[in-house]
């Protein structure tokens, strides 16, 4: 190991171990970072040139930005932008780096205040040439792999810190431009400095604040229910009930939705079976606040158009013939088909006056 690699890895060991001691001192090791957290912040690095390049450029300095969205537990998003800068050995001339890349990482607790994290990435890389001899100028995009790990920390107030070692590579002119080496960052945290500032507040300030923000829930809930988004609607509903566990109308809604689905449910069964008559009265129910019923139920009642003329004749000869209770199956079933249908709205009341007349005199 050279002498200058083995002062930057003391050097480095010393910030950690720095940046460690201060959430202690600051409250931070209370700050973790949880699943939905989302960072922004700032990196810097000093990686060693491998590969082909290394006799032609000297170590670039690399800055950027980056944004990393914490979306599952073990499992955050990464977006960075970084620029850096190659100078070439023994002249006045540099090559220019802007790149742009994001990638899925892995993150792991190992006690409360560190994390270590690991992962592939990929960047968009556009490279500019600035030869100050002769005056011109090159450029070109280059994809960029590798991979990276380190340790996320938080150093209180919302900041956090991070060091770690990255390894990248691109193919320039055919040949291979490799970096390797350690880069340390400062985030900022949003919504853990939104839940410090919350545990600040009174008890009773912040349970106030929790009954605002259910009957927001609520509100939102009842809202996309009757745009027919009930699926949207029930993680509404079960979110307000985490808060407010007994709310009444929640209860009421998330009922409704249950039995509005497997009302749908059964429905289809019995569409799949071909029991469309039976279908109907379960889509007619469901259609009152699910879309999908509603257009399922259309298509029921198109596909059964075709016996409307047969049925109203049925129904009145029955009708004729004095066959009342037959008449009423036949014209009920008219009317699950095309509920304004004329025919049956005539013959169907007169059939059950007809038919209890008959059963009085029995």
């Amino acid at each position: 190991m050279n002498r200058s690699l083995w002062h930057m890895m003391k050097r480095l060991l010393l910030t950690v171990v720095i940046l460690l001691l201060l959430p202690g001192l600051s409250g931070g090791y209370e700050e973790r970072i949880l699943p939905g957290d989302t960072l922004i912040g700032v990196r810097g690095g000093h990686p060693s040139v491998q590969g082909n390049y290394r006799e032609y450029l000297e170590n670039p300095y690399l800055f950027g930005l980056f944004i990393n969205s914490f979306v599952f537990s073990y499992v955050m998003l990464e977006a960075d932008f970084l620029y850096g800068r190659y100078p070439i050995r023994d002249t006045r001339s540099r090559v220019e780096e802007f790149s742009a890349g994001g990638s899925p990482l892995l993150y792991y607790t190992l006690y409360p205040p560190l994390q270590i994290f690991g992962g592939p990435f990929v960047r968009g890389s556009y490279l500019k040439l600035d030869a100050r001899l002769s005056g011109r100028e090159e450029r070109t995009f280059k994809p960029v792999f590798g991979g990276t790990a380190g340790l996320l920390f938080p150093l209180g107030a919302g900041f956090g810190g991070r060091v770690g070692y990255e390894y990248s590579r691109m193919q320039l002119s055919g040949k291979t431009l490799a970096l390797s080496g350690f880069f340390a960052a400062i985030s900022y945290n949003f919504d853990a400095a939104a839940r410090r500032v919350e545990e600040k507040r009174p008890p009773a300030e912040r349970g106030l604040l929790k009954i605002a923000e259910a009957e927001a829930e609520y509100n939102r809930g009842v809202r996309l229910f009757k745009e027919g988004k009930l699926a949207e609607a029930r993680l509404n509903f079960e979110r307000v009930l985490k808060i407010r566990p007994k709310h009444e109308g929640s209860v009421r809604y998330l009922a409704l939705i249950r039995e509005t689905v497997e009302t749908y449910g059964k429905a289809l069964s019995l569409v799949d079976e071909k029991r469309y008559y039976d279908a109907i009265p379960l889509l007619q129910k469901a259609a009152a606040y699910l879309p999908e019923a509603s257009d399922k139920l259309k298509e029921i009642r198109q596909l059964l158009s075709g016996e409307i003329r047969k049925l109203a004749r049925e129904g009145v000869a029955l009708y004729e013939k004095k066959e009342y209770a037959r008449c009423i199956a036949v014209m009920q079933r008219l009317l699950l088909i095309d509920p304004e249908n004329r025919t049956a709205k005539i013959y169907l009341p007169r059939a059950k006056k007809r038919h209890e007349a008959l059963k009085k005199l029995r």
